[in-house]
């Protein structure tokens, strides 16, 4: 856009917002002894405010002569004339082919604000005295760099969305006060500055109506900008955005004006082949060509893309202004329909690509195309209902990767409503099948269900179509608890694909096989169809659907046992997920990946994976995942020594289980919470967890009920309630054989004292690598253990040993530090916690570092206190950390 200047007295001299970087351009500019240094950009962008107040600094600066303005300038003529009255040799001169001479020290700086007014012959003049050699330096702003060869050009586009929003607010103080204090946190006013593209001239304008309106309203109205008026206009022609851009498209040419009318159909951006589409009818000039002038032009700019390729943008106010010029034509219909062609043909595309992921980059493009689709279905609606149709799947396979929405549910709805009886049975059963899976995803499984047996019980003929309907009936079945009929609607399909040789619905077919023998407690079948699954994917070359497999694979592998093998399995699906831009299992993979890392007893590296896994999960907007990450990192926090904390996730998982039904994920996350509460001493609260989580598990998660009555078991065993204690144990023994996974029944059995009669099978070191379950219950069987209640503490803390278990604190300063502070405080008071900075001054005296860090090194201590073998007598209250008091300390 390009905007007029005026008298110098007209503009407001008022420090440029956001402007470091291009202050800092000119003035390195500046000081290379560049002669012409150009500020251009769309008119608005702020290129007076911010060569004024260089100049303004110039003199401040005390500069050898003074700045000339030379900006009320009317043509080149009167530019010449004014220069003349300030630099001698400045008139017309004939070009003499002898060589320059060298430049003369500095004797007029020269200001030319707008010099896009005078046109392209002002540029030749500036050359022309470039060129003699005179003694001046010139700065200008332009719509368009001169592109001269001594020229220093400094770009000045939009803000950034930070600055844009101060500047709007500084605005807004100036319009009506100290009531634009109350919308200093209004979510509307970043929308705002990103819907007039962060430009200083717009944000002034559109402030101008916060004196009447709220940022809410204000926000619906930004289609009529161009009409709205600032508090006083800082220049001739900037009364209104319309005169900026009315300037700027007078100086276009006729084919440059009609291919900003075509572009401007587009909503958002756009990529540049769908530009090329839509100016591919004007012959007169090449669509590239035409492109790049009118980004030479400042009317439209490249968008930050890091995966979805290079797209265009036009400048809000430009696209209106070019809207309002394309609908006073007859092309109006023809272009709209070019445009919707063009952005089903590129969504088409991208979806196609983003189920096979033969390009890595598919999913970003094809939500980057998502405000055109939403555009392009409007257009087609009630035009092509089966066009809005094919444009609706595309907009689903989105969702799909991203999470469910229920806006897209009634977009598919509307679309389905939409199909002529004699259309195309393929794209109804697509249609039908799609919002399937978005019911099942959103939890209504009783519509989903309905959806695919219409689908399945439909006379016509689409093989594709019925075996992905009957696939996804298992699916929804399983969800419902229906696993015999899970099992036999997954068969068919499985029978129906193999018929039919649709080799990718096999592999789809097998691998949801395996995840229903996994759910029966058949892992080693799950493993088997997994691994077959995983095998006609790679076949394929479905690379986003091997992702998915490898993490059921890693799920069935890790139910059985083998760690170190599951964690290699989830890596490699994490780096698919990422590799074709599947954020929604890339979240999930994380959390699985985190969960065999602490069964592992990697914990310091399972709480980064988790806190990476939320992050996802939050940026989606995915809440339930974002529970169920929750649920399992709130577990590790417990055995890090790091309660407080656990507990709030637990709490807050916990909430969003029980207002989504979800008896297993409640189950769980009670007996989380009920470790977390014994860890922090609180064993009344530890035993009403584990009766909540009994009573909420359902019959079939043997291993939650198992566990639950095991560790109830263990707690009740010093209390009064001595024989529910053998009532729960005898309870838990009974479950045995409904648990798939061999280390839970392990655990289980330690437990319940089926340990080979007192007798551990292993020491807590050699239990490291097995599961969480497992150290808990050897840490939990320890304890219990008559010769385990006696602390021996070695000369100098050294060392100390609780039963059999010994710690070697010699070269491990600061944990011996913290031990001999514990053993110290247990002796002199009995009971009495230490706080966090009490550890801190004893593990590490005089060293200085942030509340946080302090509280992240204890955490760390007890942890690995607690890992060694002392998990028993470490305990935490309200006050802090302490030794139980129960517990015999002896100094040797």
């Amino acid at each position: 856009m390009r905007s007029s200047r005026g008298s110098p007295s007209r503009v407001r001299q008022r420090g440029p917002v956001g402007r470091d970087r291009e202050l800092a351009q000119v003035r390195a500019a500046w000081d290379s002894g560049a002669r012409l240094i150009t500020a251009w950009g769309p008119g608005g962008s702020g290129k007076s405010c911010l060569i004024r107040h260089f100049a303004a600094w110039l003199a401040s600066a005390k500069a050898p002569i003074a700045v000339r303005d030379l900006s009320d300038a009317r043509d080149t003529s009167d530019l010449r004339r004014k220069a003349a009255e300030v630099l001698p040799g400045s008139g017309p001169k004939k070009r003499s082919s002898k060589p320059a001479r060298k430049a003369n020290p500095t004797s007029a700086i020269l200001l030319v604000d707008g010099l896009d007014r005078i046109g392209r012959d002002g540029g030749e003049l500036i050359r022309e005295w470039l060129d003699a050699q005179l003694p001046l330096r010139v700065l200008a702003t332009s719509r368009e760099a001169l592109w001269l060869p001594e020229e220093q050009r400094v770009e000045v586009g939009p803000l950034g969305l930070a600055e844009g929003c101060e500047l709007l607010m500084r605005e807004a103080r100036d319009a009506c006060g100290a009531r634009a204090e109350e919308w200093l946190h209004e979510p509307a006013l970043e929308r705002i500055v990103d819907g007039v593209d962060a430009l200083p001239l717009s944000l002034e304008i559109v402030a101008a109506q916060l004196a009447l309106l709220s940022p809410k309203e204000l926000e619906s109205r930004l289609s009529q900008q161009l009409d709205m008026a600032p508090v006083r206009a800082p220049h001739p022609g900037h009364e209104s955005l319309r005169a900026v851009v009315d300037e700027s498209w007078s100086a276009l040419s006729a084919s440059e004006q009609m291919a900003l009318m075509r572009l401007s159909v587009c909503s958002t951006t756009m990529a540049v082949e769908m530009a090329e589409q839509l100016l591919q009818s004007d012959a007169r000039d090449r669509p590239l060509r035409v492109i790049e002038s009118l980004r030479r032009r400042a009317m439209l700019r490249l968008d930050d893309q890091q995966q979805g390729g290079t797209r265009l943008r036009l400048y809000s106010a430009v696209r209106l202004f070019a809207g309002q010029a394309l609908a006073e034509t007859d092309g109006w219909d023809r272009v709209h329909e070019a445009f919707a062609k063009a952005t089903l043909w590129q969504m088409e595309r991208a979806a196609a690509d983003a189920r096979t992921r033969a390009d890595a980059n598919a999913m970003a493009r094809l939500r980057s195309e998502e405000a055109n689709g939403q555009s392009a279905y409007a257009w087609y609606r009630g035009r092509a209902p089966e066009e809005a149709g094919r444009v609706a799947l595309a907009l689903q396979e989105i969702y799909r990767v991203h999470g469910p929405f229920p806006a897209q549910i009634d977009l598919l709805t509307e679309a389905i409503a939409g199909l002529p009886a004699s259309g195309s049975f393929a794209l109804g059963t697509q249609l039908l099948v799609a919002r399937a899976e978005l019911l099942r995803l959103c939890g209504h499984a009783a519509e989903a269900a309905a959806d695919l047996s219409v689908v399945i019980a439909a006379p016509e003929t689409d093989v594709p179509g019925k075996v992905e309907a009957q696939r996804l009936l298992g699916t929804v079945q399983r969800m419902r608890g229906e696993l015999s009929e899970a099992l036999d609607s997954k068969r068919k399909a499985l029978q129906m694909a193999r018929q039919a040789r649709l080799r990718s619905h096999e592999a789809r077919c097998l691998g949801d096989l395996g995840t229903i023998h996994a759910a029966l407690g058949q892992l080693h079948e799950a493993a088997r169809h997994h691994r077959a699954a995983l095998d006609l994917h790679r076949r394929v070359g479905d690379l986003a659907a091997e992702g998915v497999e490898l993490s059921n694979l890693g799920v069935a592998t890790h139910r059985l046992g083998h760690m170190q093998q599951a964690r290699e399995i989830h890596e490699q699906a994490v780096a698919i997920h990422r590799k074709v831009g599947n954020r929604r299992s890339e979240a999930g993979d994380l959390c699985h990946l985190a969960f065999v890392l602490h069964q592992m007893g990697k914990l310091a590296e399972a709480d980064p994976c988790f806190e990476s896994a939320l992050r996802v999960c939050m940026e989606l907007g995915d809440r339930q995942l974002a529970a169920v990450v929750k649920t399992w990192w709130g577990d590790l926090l417990t055995e890090m020594g790091r309660e407080t904390q656990s507990a709030v996730l637990l709490q807050e998982a916990l909430g969003f289980h029980e207002a989504a039904e979800d008896a297993r994920l409640q189950a769980i996350a009670h007996l989380h919470l009920a470790h977390a509460y014994r860890a922090a001493g609180r064993l009344t609260d530890a035993v009403d967890e584990l009766h909540a989580a009994i009573s909420a598990a359902p019959p079939a998660q043997a291993p939650v009920l198992a566990l639950s009555h095991a560790y109830l078991a263990r707690l009740l065993e010093g209390s009064p309630r001595i024989e529910l204690a053998a009532t729960h144990r005898r309870e838990a023994l009974s479950l045995l054989g409904q648990v798939p996974s061999p280390l839970t029944v392990l655990a289980v059995s330690l437990l319940a004292g089926q340990d080979q009669e007192g007798k551990l099978p292993m020491s807590l070191a050699e239990a490291s690598g097995l599961s969480s379950d497992v150290r808990r219950a050897l840490a939990w069987t320890v304890r219990a253990q008559p010769d385990a209640r006696t602390l021996v503490v070695g000369g100098g803390c050294q060392w100390v040993a609780l039963g059999k278990t010994r710690v070697e604190l010699g070269r491990r300063k600061s944990l011996r530090l913290i031990v001999a502070c514990l053993v110290e405080e247990r002796l002199q008071h009995p009971g009495k916690g230490l706080p966090c900075h009490r550890l801190t001054e004893a593990g590490w005296p005089g060293e200085k570092m942030s509340v946080e860090a302090a509280q992240k090194r204890v955490y760390t201590a007890m942890w690995t206190l607690r890992k060694e073998g002392l998990e028993r007598i470490v305990t935490t209250t309200q006050d802090g950390y302490l030794i139980d008091p129960s517990v015999e300390v002896r100094r040797r």
